[in-house]
């Protein structure tokens, strides 16, 4: 499998993961040629952006098809492209795997990170709750990966702080409820949660994970924050 062939199997997945409501209305590009305010021409690998509240997101996506696991070094670069060429999310793929100090770099910076691979076991386990650690194995793990097999796609996404989107969003009030362990909610704060009804957190799942189904770094925290939401709109908190 060539540069080309493994870039065009990471769109393919791309594809397929995009979510429903999104899945048709974006185009994925293929090495598309973008020029930075400063004039620097790059072409990316795979591009795609969407529209929420009027703000576009664009994505970036590096693809690599390396014989060892993708440097920190590498995704330094990836992160200076990303920044000059004002990107809101960038994606690193691979069949290899991560080496631990990427893995870091990308927590840090909020990059995406994706493997492809033969693994078939693995998409069972990924969609357990709490496997975050489990799913960083993954990443970490060199495999030996072979295009005429079946190949499976799984990454980790790591995100912003959700208190800090509530805040912006929704205002203080709701951020500090939901930040707060045992406290009861206020009446404005019942009646704030129950017009945001139980997607209060959708368009911040969309601009986190550039609108795929992928796993997020925070999946556990969104869950029980969710069941928070949940349990105020229904009268039992």
């Amino acid at each position: 499998m060539n540069f080309e062939d493994f870039e065009l199997l990471a769109k393919k997945h791309l594809e397929k993961l995009l979510r429903n409501d999104l899945r048709g209305k974006v185009k994925i590009e293929h090495r598309k040629m973008f020029v930075s305010a400063a004039g620097n021409r790059y072409e990316v690998d795979l591009s795609y952006d969407f529209e929420i509240g009027n703000a576009r997101y664009l994505t970036l996506v590096e693809c690599k098809q390396w014989n060892s696991n993708v440097t920190r070094e590498k995704i330094g670069h990836f992160k200076s492209v990303l920044d000059e060429l004002k990107a809101n999310k960038g994606i690193v793929i691979t069949t290899k795997g991560f080496q631990k100090g990427a893995i870091e770099f990308a927590k840090t910076n909020g990059i995406g990170l994706i493997k492809i691979s033969n693994d078939d076991q693995f998409k069972v386990i990924s969609h357990f709750v709490g496997d975050i650690e489990v799913l960083e194995s993954h990443l970490l793990k060199v495999e030996v990966f072979s295009p005429k097999s079946k190949t499976y796609c799984n990454g980790l996404f790591y995100t912003s702080d959700i208190f800090d989107f509530v805040e912006k969003r929704y205002g203080n009030e709701i951020a500090a409820f939901l930040r707060s362990e045992n406290e009861s909610p206020s009446v404005s704060v019942v009646s704030k949660l129950s017009e945001l009804g139980y997607n209060w957190n959708l368009e911040y799942e969309i601009i986190e994970s550039a609108g795929l189904h992928v796993k997020m770094s925070n999946e556990v925290q969104m869950r029980i924050l969710n069941m928070k939401v949940i349990m105020v709109n229904v009268g039992r908190y």
